[in-house]
């Protein structure tokens, strides 16, 4: 597996600048081969693009900049979303890397939403404290 973690910083209109993505996969040989998991934050169907060339999953990241390698090996999920065969793969090599975290496979489109919609969970339990 290939962990693809580039960064996707905010234009000034609010949306996300893939121009570094998308020059990474651009430049890459056909003939490489491994499964890409994107781990920068990215909007839905960014992985759709990459998917015809590579291939390709997100596997979205629940990480704070303090705390980075502990909230990875002590994450309370772990959300994949692509390919069924290429999800199952890297659930499996996952899981054997840390068999304490549970796996949730879904759809890529899924993937990127659900740090978006915990994130609104978390924002809606702070304005209702």
């Amino acid at each position: 597996f290939i962990f693809v973690c580039l960064p996707t910083p905010m234009r000034m209109d609010g949306s996300c600048d893939l121009s570094i993505l998308d020059k990474f996969f651009e430049d890459l040989p056909d003939h490489l081969t491994g499964t890409f998991v994107i781990k920068s934050t990215v909007p839905v169907g960014t992985t759709k693009k990459y998917t015809e060339r590579h291939n390709v999953i997100h596997n979205p990241e629940f990480l704070t900049a303090r705390n980075a390698v502990e909230d990875y090996s002590k994450a309370e999920r772990n959300v994949v979303g692509g390919d069924n065969e290429l999800c199952t793969d890297f659930v499996s090599f996952f899981e054997a890397c840390f068999p304490k975290i549970p796996s949730v496979m879904v759809s890529s489109e899924m993937a990127f939403s659900i740090p978006l919609k915990l994130s609104l969970l978390v924002v809606s339990m702070i304005v209702v404290a």
